[in-house]
């Protein structure tokens, strides 16, 4: 993605100044507001000036929307360029280079745009020394028959766990479907008790689409959370298998009640 951020064209596109130039690279290294100002020996305000200026250029509302603008510009660009030195790739292989960072099925973010974002936003949360939380949630489909559940019948319940996040969730958080029947989310700026009373708003939502739902097997989720320790850093790889099974275990009971 690094690649793709050419500052200069950048500047040239929306028109910023010189100074606007030194504010979003600072931005785009992960510094917060305090630090970009006493980097550039400049009051906190007027880099928040400078920031106003640059979104509304830009057309976005903040940083995360701002970052994930650059990530989708980014695979568009990977999907319209092919470095002219390189031979051209079989069908497969140009397909795989060129995927999008948007799962087809759902709408949300794929892994591969999740981790983009996921990437950046543990790099601001260490530098300010920040606890990251992740949610795993998998939709569950046992005890549901197969002339139930055919492949038409899967690609609904998926959709509609996908609704049913980003319902929940806001539009700054970080939702993927990660694969098969999975999906992750980072709420930004979360705790540990935002987490719990997030997955809380996730099992009261889950319950009134269940309650509205006119034939067809129920949506059941099943989700838990991990979570990183800036006093003991971890990579987004380690957020993925650190799963603590607490919130799940709740879930489970709550199915077996």
């Amino acid at each position: 993605m690094n690649k793709e951020m050419n500052l200069e064209h950048m500047k040239v596109r929306f028109g910023l100044t010189r100074r606007e130039a030194a504010v979003l690279k600072r931005l785009l290294d992960g510094l917060k507001n305090a630090d970009i100002a006493k980097n550039m020996a400049i009051a906190e305000q007027t880099v928040k000036d400078h920031l106003s200026r640059i979104y509304k250029k830009m057309r976005v509302k903040n940083r995360f929307e701002l970052m994930r603008s650059l990530v989708r510009a980014s695979g568009r660009k990977a999907k319209a360029t092919t470095p002219a030195n390189k031979p051209r790739l079989g069908p497969g292989r140009r397909e795989l280079m060129e995927a999008s960072l948007t799962d087809e099925l759902t709408g949300i973010y794929n892994r591969r745009g999740f981790l983009a974002l996921a990437v950046h936003h543990m790099k601001i949360a260490k530098r300010q020394n920040k606890r990251v939380c992740m949610l795993h949630a998998e939709v569950d489909n046992a005890g549901i028959s197969s002339d139930q559940f055919d492949t038409k019948g899967r690609d609904v319940l998926l959709r509609d766990a996908a609704n049913i996040l980003k319902d929940t969730f806001r539009e700054s958080d970080l939702i993927a479907r990660v694969g098969g029947d999975e999906f992750v989310i980072i709420p930004l700026g979360a705790t540990e008790v935002d987490t719990d009373s997030v997955a809380a708003r996730l099992q009261k939502n889950l319950e009134l689409f269940n309650s509205k739902r006119e034939g067809g097997p129920e949506l059941s989720i099943r989700y838990g959370a991990s979570h990183c320790d800036p006093k003991s850093p971890c990579c987004i790889d380690e957020l993925f298998s650190r799963e603590d099974g607490s919130t799940d275990k709740e879930n489970k009971a709550k199915d077996n009640e």
